[in-house]
């Protein structure tokens, strides 16, 4: 069975899109042949991740780019809370376009720098984030209220950061490291 065949149809939308875009500004870094998989098999490690946790969702995705995981979660976690966090104006404009377009409820975008958002807000129980750097947790942690989790995924577990994870789960295509507050 190809993996399309077993991917929600709104993924597929999604990913239509996410191709589409990609041809005017940087939206991803994965080969055309390999978006597929990327996409889908790491969206939905940080589902399972998130199901093993909790009953209720208040999600915050980071450094959100072009919305992986963000956007796959909420598709495959519809009575999520969501919030994307993107700086890049552009990259904003796209996650706004494709929420529109996929009729997605319960979930917004902020074109912020996430250290404007870190003080105001504590309400998350995850945060997670595919691709934003070795702030992650420092960030991460202020976001979410006590007993929650940030998730991050990394290819190779060789990244150096100041609060070591809690967890590190191995999984197919790389780890995800989880940190708890």
């Amino acid at each position: 069975m190809k993996i399309c065949e077993k991917i929600h149809p709104k993924v597929l939308i999604y990913l239509d899109e996410l191709k589409k875009w990609s041809n005017f500004f940087n939206l991803h870094s994965f080969d055309e042949k390999d978006l597929e998989k990327e996409v889908w098999e790491v969206s939905t490690y940080f589902v399972k991740e998130i199901k093993n946790t909790a009953t209720a969702y208040q999600i915050c995705d980071i450094g959100s780019g072009g919305g992986i995981p963000g956007i796959v979660i909420k598709i495959l976690l519809p009575e999520s809370e969501m919030l994307l966090i993107e700086s890049n104006r552009k990259k904003a404009h796209f996650l706004k376009k494709t929420i529109h377009l996929l009729k997605l409820k319960k979930i917004s975008v902020l074109n912020q720098d996430v250290r404007q958002v870190i003080n105001a807000n504590s309400s998350f129980n995850f945060v997670t984030s595919r691709a934003f750097g070795l702030k992650f947790p420092e960030y991460a942690l202020k976001l979410l209220k006590k007993g929650g989790d940030a998730l991050y995924f990394v290819k190779k577990n060789n990244k150096k950061f100041k609060i070591e994870p809690a967890e590190v789960k191995k999984c197919p295509l790389g780890y995800i490291l989880k940190w708890v507050k």
